[in-house]
């Protein structure tokens, strides 16, 4: 495990006190009642804020990478409905065209009949 030393605010490799009982907190090792020392200045500090850092760096990268995601599933969604938004425009159209084109033959027809009628 990597922490922030309070002292100097450099990541340096931790040193964990052994003579405590661990107990696990999902990928961290945690003791109770231990303090964690920084090997460059030997300053000691609680684990709580070594442990809060890791986890607050772990959880945010890990929103981030879900937040990606969602986005790029909304987008490829949004890209699916307006292909199909844009292929029933395209068809609706298509019958349009194609009732307009009957309507005016049927209307040609029917004026050549009452023209040859006449």
């Amino acid at each position: 495990m990597r922490a922030h030393c309070c002292k100097n605010n450099k990541m340096n490799h931790i040193v964990i006190n052994p003579n405590f009982v661990f107990s696990t907190f999902g990928r961290f090792l945690i003791r109770m009642n231990t303090t964690i020392v920084c090997p460059q200045c030997a300053h000691e500090f609680q684990p709580t804020d070594a442990i809060r850092d890791e986890l607050q760096k772990e959880l945010r990268s890990q929103m981030v990478e879900w937040q990606r995601k969602k986005d790029d599933e909304y987008r490829r969604k949004e890209s699916e409905h307006q292909k199909q938004l844009q292929q029933k425009d395209e068809e609706a159209r298509a019958l349009l065209a194609e009732e307009r084109r009957k309507i005016s033959e049927q209307l040609t027809q029917q004026i050549k009949q009452q023209v040859e009628g006449d």
